[in-house]
C-alpha cells in the first residue's frame, strides 16, 4: 500500500511539472506573439516554402539526438542511462536556456537530467562541464576559420567593429582555457580562485567549512 502511494505521488509530480512546463511555454509563446498580426502571419505563412521548412526540422531533430549522442560518448562503456533518459537531457537543457537570464540554467537542468537519468551528481557535473569544453572549443574554431577568411569582409564594411570582433575572439579563448584549466589542472584553478577571493573573506571561509 505504501508503495502504491509513493508511485501515485511520483506521476502526481510528474504531472504537475508537465502542466508547469506547458504553462511556460503557453506564457513565452502569447508574450512572443503579443504584437504580431495573425492575418499577416498566416498570409506569410501561406506563402512558405515548405521544403526549406520540413528541412529545418529535420535539422533541429538531428541536433537533439546529436546531443543526446555526444552525452552517450562522454558516459563512456560504464553509461547505465536509458535512450530515453538521454534524448530528453538536450529538452530540458534548451528548456533552461529558454526561461532563465543569460541562458544560466541550461547546465543545471541538463545535470539534473543526467542525475535523473542514473549518473551520479559529481559524474554528471563532470559530462555537463566537458560537453560545455567541447561547445566552447567548437565556438572557438569556427570563430577563427571565419576570422581567416571573412576578416577582409568585415574590415572593408564594418571598420569600427573590427576591434570588437578580435575582443570577442579573446574572451571566447580566455573561457576555452580556463575550462581546460579546472579540467587538467585542478590545483592551479583553486590558486587562482582563492586569490580572486581574497577580497572577500567571507566566501573563502565558507568554502573552506565545505572542504
Amino acid at each position: 500500500m505504501k508503495l502504491k502511494r509513493g508511485f501515485n505521488r511520483t506521476k502526481k509530480q510528474k504531472f504537475f511539472w508537465l502542466l508547469f512546463t506547458l504553462f511556460i511555454g503557453a506564457v513565452v509563446f502569447i508574450y512572443s506573439f503579443n504584437d504580431v498580426d495573425f492575418r499577416e502571419f498566416s498570409g506569410l505563412f501561406k506563402q512558405t516554402n515548405y521544403f526549406w521548412l520540413i528541412l529545418a526540422l529535420l535539422l533541429i531533430i538531428f541536433y537533439y539526438f546529436s546531443m543526446s549522442w555526444t552525452l552517450d560518448i562522454l558516459l563512456g562503456k560504464d553509461n547505465k542511462a536509458s535512450a530515453w533518459g538521454l534524448i530528453r537531457i538536450p529538452f530540458m537543457e534548451q528548456f533552461g536556456n529558454g526561461i532563465t537570464p543569460f541562458s544560466f540554467g541550461g547546465q543545471p537542468l541538463q545535470i539534473l537530467g543526467l542525475n535523473q537519468a542514473g549518473i551520479p551528481v559529481g559524474q554528471a557535473s563532470s559530462i555537463s562541464l566537458m560537453k560545455f569544453v567541447i561547445y566552447q572549443g567548437m565556438i572557438v574554431v569556427a570563430f577563427l576559420i571565419c576570422l581567416i577568411f571573412g576578416y577582409q569582409y568585415v574590415a572593408d564594411h564594418m571598420l569600427s567593429m573590427t576591434g570588437l570582433v578580435i575582443f570577442g575572439l579573446v574572451i571566447h579563448i580566455l573561457v576555452l582555457l580556463a575550462l581546460i584549466s579546472i579540467m587538467f589542472f585542478p590545483p592551479v584553478t583553486k590558486k587562482i580562485a582563492d586569490l580572486c577571493l581574497k577580497p572577500f573573506p567571507f566566501f573563502l571561509a565558507m568554502i573552506k567549512s565545505l572542504q
